[in-house]
């Protein structure tokens, strides 16, 4: 908020020019990666910083002027040691939301400094074993997990249902739920 003489006027801080003529991004570039294996097994992390049970894809910040594709590989590569995976599509900006006020005060990840949550694009991506070599980055991922395509919403954060349903929509659109057996259609 800002004070005047006559009264206190809210406005978010996005609303507030920058000295260069932009606006204020509040909500860090984002890209959600679905990694599909050869048995239509979607792999799942817990990130540190997390509560217990608050499973998510794994996924990670988009640097400048990056490609949601490189930055899903790259982040791969980072965060899970994985190389080789194959992009199957990609649907940019497809979700936002707000970081938990306990991460805002007490999150000790910089790159998320000075942003209020995310805007979220998900790049589905396929590796051809079972179970590929991960090499978890213990900063980023307190534990990994492979589960069967058709538990993905139930095993997902509940914050997270929402974007899960996008996620399963588009692994409908691309086939895959058929080939792993699940029957239930997502409108």
């Amino acid at each position: 908020s800002t004070l005047t003489t006559a009264n206190p006027n809210y406005e978010t801080v996005a609303q507030f020019p920058l000295a260069l003529g932009g606006q204020v991004n509040l909500l860090r570039q984002n890209v959600a990666m679905c990694l599909v294996n050869s048995h239509m097994e979607v792999l799942l992390v817990h990130h540190r910083e997390h509560l217990a049970g608050a499973w998510q894809l794994p996924q990670g910040g988009m640097q400048t002027q990056e490609s949601i594709e490189h930055a899903a590989l790259r982040e791969l590569k980072e965060e899970l040691g994985i190389s080789g995976a194959k992009i199957l599509s990609v649907l940019p900006k497809v979700y936002q939301y707000h970081w938990p006020r306990r991460l805002l005060l007490h999150g000790t990840d910089t790159d998320k400094q000075g942003f209020l949550g995310q805007e979220q694009s998900l790049a589905v991506m396929k590796v051809n074993e079972r179970r590929p070599k991960l090499v978890a980055d213990p900063r980023e991922a307190q534990e990994v997990r492979w589960i069967p395509m058709n538990e993905l919403s139930s095993t997902l954060s509940p914050v997270r249902r929402k974007f899960a349903t996008i996620v399963m929509k588009e692994l409908e659109r691309l086939g895959l739920l058929k080939q792993a057996g699940h029957t239930q259609k997502y409108p």
